[in-house]
């Protein structure tokens, strides 16, 4: 991108002596990324450069509830908890990343005092959408993240008046998963449990790491339910753990939770601009990839799929779903299951942010195969997210 900017000023000969670039991980990528797009900024031009704003929330939660277009990032190998230890940690990995190319300035924080009242924010009549990124918590007190900016330089460690405190650290240790690792198997299969995983250090801070597993003889696990598997990380004493279910039926749907990104094997009938598959742990049920809808007027749409090769019988259908309510019909619905042309369907109704609920129903497959689908009837502004869709056969 910058390539396509900055070669055209120089062809013209526009003299000009810094470069700005906008940082933000959950927009733009990991520290690492901008890393290597300001080397070759400094290799192709030569110029001082500085990152004119980055930001990061201290928290997930909406303090005026106008909605704030935070994310959080989580890739496949880094990524920051929203907290004031994860605000600071980002901050400092960008500013590691700005000092360690040749030409890096600084970096300004856009924008630190917005804060969720009329006047503190981007206009003089309503609140914020940036408040959760501010370094100012909802009521106007100093966070302790602040003080990064000063012990990035070894000085400035501080004490809140209300128990707040900021010191440079050193060593961190990993406390916990980044997402909880389930994997379903049938009795006697290995579950391919993952050789890496990631989890949170004591910064805030996730980061990829090699695990061994100290697992059972999977051939001789007949019985049915749960069974945990801890790990071992090397250097440190956190042992992560798995949860391997052992079940009779696997779910049919694959790619259930839309990890890979795509729509895939789903089918959308309506506007692909405000029915998409989402990219934000916050909204996810597990992972961090959903089925989202929003549109700044009403729509109605169908998403739905075949599921084929099925023997006769009962199945269970369900999903999770949650949102901000008040749309005229939302419903998980089967059809194509037998020669009647009915539909089986259940009624979903989104009572919040975060909220979630499991939807399921019952669905008599009598022809080798059902149509499973999502039904959207919205009025204008309404959203929501979809994930976990599970289809197994009843016993």
């Amino acid at each position: 991108m910058y390539r396509s900017i900055f070669d055209p000023i120089t062809q013209a000969g526009v003299d000009y002596d810094v470069i700005g670039l906008s940082f933000y991980t959950y927009w733009h990528g990991s520290p690492d990324d901008l890393r290597a797009n300001m080397s070759d900024l400094a290799t192709r031009y030569g110029k001082e450069m500085i990152c004119a704003e980055t930001a990061y929330a201290f928290t997930p939660d909406d303090g005026d509830k106008q909605g704030n277009p935070f994310i959080v990032y989580s890739d496949e190998t880094c990524g920051y908890r929203p907290s004031v230890q994860g605000q600071a940690t980002a901050v400092r990995d960008v500013i590691e990343a700005v000092a360690s190319v040749k030409g890096g300035l600084g970096v300004f924080y856009w924008e630190p005092a917005w804060l969720p009242v009329k006047g503190a924010g981007l206009s003089n009549t309503e609140g914020a959408t940036w408040e959760n990124q501010a370094m100012f918590d909802f009521n106007g007190r100093i966070l302790p993240s602040l003080a990064v900016w000063n012990l990035v330089g070894g000085k400035g460690e501080i004490e809140t008046a209300w128990g707040g405190s900021a010191k440079i650290g050193r060593n961190f240790e990993p406390y916990a998963m980044t997402d909880p690792l389930v994997v379903q198997v049938l009795p006697k299969k290995n579950p391919g449990l993952p050789s890496k995983v990631k989890v949170l250090f004591t910064n805030d801070k996730e980061q990829l790491v090699n695990v061994k597993w100290n697992e059972p003889d999977w051939s001789k696990q007949t019985e049915l339910g749960s069974v945990k598997v801890t790990g071992t990380i090397a250097g440190y004493s956190y042992k992560p753990e798995a949860e391997v279910k052992i079940v009779s039926q696997m779910n049919l749907v694959s790619d259930s939770s839309f990890e890979t990104g795509r729509l895939g094997e789903w089918k959308l009938n309506g506007d692909s601009t405000a029915c998409f598959v989402e990219n934000n742990k916050n909204n996810a049920h597990s992972g961090k990839w959903t089925y989202k809808y929003w549109k700044s007027t009403g729509f109605k749409s169908t998403l739905t799929r075949k599921i084929t090769g099925l023997s006769e019988g009962t199945y269970i259908l369900s999903l999770w779903a949650m949102g901000g309510g008040g749309e005229n019909n939302i419903r998980l619905f089967a059809a194509n299951f037998d020669d009647t042309g009915k539909q089986v369907s259940v009624k979903i109704k989104n009572t919040g942010w975060k909220d979630w609920h499991q939807y399921t129903l019952e669905i008599p497959v009598q022809n080798g195969g059902v149509t499973i689908g999502i039904f959207l009837d919205t009025n204008a502004g309404n959203w929501g997210n979809f994930d976990d869709v599970e289809l197994i056969k009843k016993e």
